[in-house]
C-alpha cells in the first residue's frame, strides 16, 4: 500500500474511533428473534449474574442467558469516574485494505459555557502528523455540547472540521435509549481478562467490565472495525 493510501485509512480509522465512542451506528440490528449469539470470536459465554456483578479475570463458564435489556445506554457503556485515561487499539478492514493503529484516551473535568462537563481527549499518531480530538460532554445529560479537532505535525496546528455528532449517545437529539441482546461472557483482550456484558446497540457490539467505565471490546459493521481495549488507569 502506498503511503497515500495508508494515510487515507489512518484518518477513517480516526472517524471511525470517534462514531464509535459517541455510540454512533448505521447499521440496523434485528432484535424481533430475541436471538443473543455472539458474533464470531467475541468471547466466551458465561452463567449470568446480576447487573455489577463483573470481575476482573474471572473464568467462569456456563451457558449465555438473556440479561435486563432496559439500561440506560450511556451509563452502561462509559463511566468516567471509574477511569481517567486509556488506549485502543483499533483495526480496519475496509474493501480489502487492513490497518492498525492505536489510539490514546484522556478524560478530565472541565466546563464549557457554564456546563460542567467531562473533556475526552483524544490523540492519534499517523503518517500525516498526530491527530488530536477534544469533545466536552454535559455530565448530566451525556449531550457533547462542543468538538474539535486538529492535526499536529511539528509546530504546524492545522484545524480539521467536524463537530458534534448528529445521532447517536452524545448527539443533540440523545434520549437515553436501550441497550439490546445482553449476556455476559469472558473476554481477553491486551488489557487483561474479563467477565464482561455483551451490549448490541445500532450495529456496534460493546464489552464492558462495570468495575473498568470503559467497553473493553467493540466491533462494528460486523468486524469492519475492532477495538480493543490496550491498558487503562
Amino acid at each position: 500500500m502506498n503511503k497515500d493510501i495508508k494515510n487515507i485509512y489512518a484518518i477513517l480509522a480516526l472517524f471511525a474511533i470517534i462514531l464509535l465512542v459517541s455510540g454512533c451506528g448505521t447499521k440496523t440490528t434485528d432484535t424481533t428473534t430475541g436471538g443473543n449469539s455472539a458474533p464470531t470470536g467475541d468471547g466466551t459465554p458465561v452463567a449470568n449474574t446480576p447487573s455489577g456483578g463483573d470481575t476482573n479475570n474471572n473464568a467462569n463458564t456456563g451457558t449465555t442467558s438473556q440479561v435486563d435489556t432496559t439500561k440506560n445506554t450511556y451509563p452502561e457503556l462509559f463511566d468516567y469516574t471509574k477511569t481517567s485515561s486509556f488506549q485502543y487499539r483499533i483495526s480496519t478492514d475496509i474493501q480489502g485494505y487492513r490497518n492498525t493503529i492505536d489510539t490514546d484516551y484522556a478524560v478530565t473535568s472541565d466546563s464549557s459555557t457554564g456546563t460542567n462537563t467531562w473533556l475526552v481527549t483524544t490523540s492519534t499518531v499517523t503518517e500525516t502528523g498526530t491527530i488530536k480530538t477534544n469533545m466536552w460532554i454535559d455530565t448530566t445529560t451525556d449531550k457533547c455540547i462542543k468538538w474539535e479537532s486538529y492535526i499536529e505535525n511539528g509546530d504546524q496546528k492545522t484545524q480539521q472540521p467536524g463537530g458534534c455528532p448528529l445521532s447517536g449517545l452524545n448527539s443533540a437529539d440523545y434520549g437515553g435509549g436501550t441497550l439490546t441482546d445482553m449476556s455476559l461472557e469472558n473476554v481477553s483482550v491486551p488489557a487483561g481478562t474479563f467477565n464482561a456484558h455483551r451490549y448490541e446497540l445500532e450495529g456496534i457490539t460493546f464489552w464492558t467490565a462495570p468495575s473498568i467505565g470503559v467497553p473493553v471490546k467493540i466491533i462494528y459493521n460486523d468486524g469492519t472495525v475492532k477495538m480493543v481495549l490496550m491498558k487503562y488507569s
